[in-house]
């Protein structure tokens, strides 16, 4: 059994994931055609199982848990454009809406509504809500709002592009 003290690392973004001990290269994997992690959160434990057949108790000592976020993709700006009602879930986990902008009906004057929940589904906690009957140009809502469980779009009627910023 190995009683020295090391240092274990991984280090993931979207599409990537490498661990190491001691600085040195354990495994690492990447991904080309789909996300490896769907968000960026990072849960992390120490724990002592003993397992076969050890009746001794073990004990795991910890000197020191670090989380250190380099550069994340999460701070990067994304966008989509949404042009139908229903409901879209945008993004899970935490982030922050930077603006909405809500573009011209291009069918008959109908009041449009569209709702923004913290949440993956479209209910919950709301960020923000717009309805309006109108056929202006388009309307920029800067925003600035952060949310924490993620963040969906409802478009209950109307048509038209709708627009979210976030990072």
């Amino acid at each position: 059994m190995d009683t020295n003290i090391h240092k274990y690392e991984i280090v993931y973004t979207e599409d990537t994931v490498a661990f190491l001990q001691d600085e040195m290269l354990l495994f690492n994997a990447k991904v080309t055609n789909v996300l490896f992690a769907e968000n960026m959160h990072l849960k992390f434990r120490a724990e002592s199982v003993n397992s076969g057949g050890i009746n001794s108790n073990n004990g795991l000592y910890v000197s020191t848990f670090g989380f250190n976020r380099l550069n994340s993709p999460e701070m990067r700006r994304h966008s989509i454009n949404i042009n139908a009602t229903g409901t879209t879930v945008v993004r899970r986990g935490p982030g922050r809406l930077i603006s909405m902008v809500v573009q011209k009906d291009s069918g008959a004057l109908v009041t449009r509504t569209v709702t923004v929940y913290d949440n993956t589904a479209g209910s919950g906690t709301v960020i923000t809500s717009w309805s309006e009957n109108t056929d202006s140009d388009g309307l920029l809502y800067k925003l600035g709002v952060d949310f924490n469980n993620g963040l969906t779009v409802v478009i209950a009627q109307g048509t038209g592009p709708v627009t979210l910023v976030w990072e």
